[in-house]
């Protein structure tokens, strides 16, 4: 049971590493602005999180059926204890790392979205003739929004 859940570990940290290989090429896509390549990359990023949630509970059924409850603390810690070898907590550590790479790198990624937004909304404004500068402000999620209710320039 415990090499099955280390070779479950391994398959699963080396899906994550191929996510955030694939998080880096959809980071310099979003920085080039290559539209093709951000949505051939989103839905291999969405296929690739399927795989890791399927695989993330395979890792829950083999972690329970070695006997781990909730109200025993941590997993790795339970892991610690099985496995005098310390392998599996290993294994663990491993995934954590590499699945908390994959969460930086999205965040990087959804910051760089959110940039490009507000600078596609900024251009929009000028062209719609918004552009006040006293009636732009920041919302409770650190996102730009502008107020502005000026006449549009278009309409000349």
């Amino acid at each position: 049971m415990q090499v099955e859940l280390l070779n479950q570990i391994s398959a699963e940290t080396k899906l994550a590493k191929t996510m955030a290989e694939l998080l880096d090429k959809e980071r310099d896509a979003l920085a080039n602005s290559e539209s093709t390549l951000i949505n051939q990359l989103s839905q291999q990023k969405r296929q690739l999180l399927t795989e890791l949630e399927s695989l993330a509970k395979r890792r829950l059924q083999l972690v329970t059926q070695l006997g781990y409850k909730r109200e025993m603390g941590s997993v790795r810690g339970f892991l610690s204890q099985r496995d005098p070898s310390q392998a599996l907590a290993q294994s663990w550590d491993t995934l954590h790392r590499q699945l908390q790479l994959c969460a930086d790198k999205n965040l990087i990624n959804g910051r760089i979205i959110s940039l490009s937004q507000r600078k596609t909304e900024m251009t929009l404004n000028v062209l719609r003739g918004q552009i006040n500068q006293n009636n732009t402000a920041y919302d409770r999620m650190g996102k730009f929004t502008h107020q502005a209710h000026a006449s549009s320039y278009t309409s000349a």
